[in-house]
């Protein structure tokens, strides 16, 4: 059965109708590239952290025919900081710890800092695309205010982002019991958007997009 929209021709769309289908392309292309971006970045963290194993093994191995086990590891930290440190913009300045060896294979696991981050910025930024774009773009189209516009999925998205940004990564009261769809944490505990997560994350935005026409279908409910 055709939905209301598909038995329209694009000729008879009001402007309204109009800008709510951008919204929906929109929301499909940026979720699409937050989730390339997400596993791009996994992948070449991953990699970074083999490359880096191998050229320890290897540099330790050939300096260590003439040195002890402890001087060919500092020579190793110092090689491995100097070229992180030559890789960046004259005006960055490399933060001490970055250089170690052991930083770095810690920040570019499966499970490290780069992740955790890399996870946490793909939430605040659908989210902020939500709040600052999307939601007021439909309320505009719909005559009402952005406020009145109320989604679950949204609803845990933006008590996430909280956590993120006030609350040191940490998930609070409000997360563990007000959370309706995304139920992963508990209060206390770190939020940490791992490759299933943010794959909930953008399937969720998704499904949400391909919903949005029907605020404009009169035999349905006008719940997002």
């Amino acid at each position: 059965m055709q939905s209301f929209l598909d038995q329209l021709s694009p000729y008879q769309f009001t402007p309204e109708q109009m800008a709510i289908l951008e919204v929906q392309d929109d929301m499909r292309r940026v979720t699409n590239d937050l989730a390339l971006v997400y596993a791009q970045s996994y992948h070449g963290y991953s990699l970074l952290a083999e490359h880096l194993e191998r050229s320890k093994a290897a540099l330790i191995e050939q300096i260590g025919q003439t040195s002890s086990l402890s001087e060919a590891q500092a020579i190793y930290d110092k090689i491995s900081g100097l070229l992180i440190s030559n890789a960046l913009p004259d005006r960055l300045v490399t933060p001490p710890a970055v250089g170690s060896t052991r930083n770095l294979l810690t920040r570019n696991s499966v499970e490290g800092e780069n992740i955790t981050l890399l996870g946490a910025f793909c939430l605040i930024a659908l989210y902020q695309h939500w709040e600052d774009s999307w939601r007021p773009r439909i309320a505009k189209a719909m005559a009402c205010d952005k406020n009145e516009l109320k989604s679950d999925f949204w609803g845990d998205v933006r008590l996430l982002r909280i956590c993120v940004i006030h609350k040191r990564g940490v998930a609070d009261a409000s997360v563990g019991e007000k959370c309706k769809q995304l139920r992963w944490f508990k209060s206390g505990e770190p939020i940490v958007i791992d490759p299933p997560k943010l794959k909930e994350l953008i399937v969720q935005a998704q499904e949400f997009a391909e919903k949005i026409p029907l605020l404009f279908d009169p035999t349905q409910p006008q719940k997002l």
